[in-house]
């Protein structure tokens, strides 16, 4: 985290690392269109508090599910979509493998595993949303391929 003197160009590249200023873009939304369905419908959104900032703002409301979708679409939040899954994967749900990035803001609603059998959660360290087994250090990376190729039958590469 850059300290509270830092340069502009430090808090730039400090918030384009962190959450990446291509995904507020046009282009870069394009391919999350039934992401953004699914986080209005079902998922769920963080709320963000703009008060002090709020006479600053140039196009409030555009951090939202629904400014990515177009709007002859509606979008209506069930918010027991969620806790149905949750409730099944604390009681029900075995071979599972979670992997979350550390700079992630749904990682502050994580599922919790309970009687899971066989479960593992890992967190990639600096990674946004898009944390995945490929980007884990080598060693969890390494246990978390393996997990995987023995959950689905399938023997690692020579």
């Amino acid at each position: 985290m850059p300290a509270p003197t830092a340069s502009d160009d430090v808090l730039y590249n400090y918030i384009d690392k962190v959450s990446g200023f291509h995904s507020t873009t046009d282009q870069g939304l394009e391919g999350y269109t039934l992401y953004y369905y699914q986080a209005g419908t079902q998922l769920g959104w963080p709320t963000v508090r703009y008060d002090k900032l709020k006479d600053l703002l140039r196009c409030p409301g555009i951090d939202a599910p629904r400014h990515a979708v177009p709007a002859e679409i509606p979008i209506k939040f069930d918010p027991g979509t969620m806790r149905d899954v949750d409730t099944w994967v604390r009681h029900n749900g075995e071979c599972m493998l979670f992997v979350n990035g550390q700079n992630d803001p749904w990682g502050a609603g994580p599922f919790r595993v309970g009687k899971c059998n066989d479960f593992y959660v890992y967190t990639v360290p600096g990674a946004n949303h898009g944390a995945n087994i490929a980007a884990l250090p080598a060693a969890q990376k390494a246990k978390a391929t393996a997990r995987v190729l023995d959950w689905a039958g399938v023997q690692p590469a020579a």
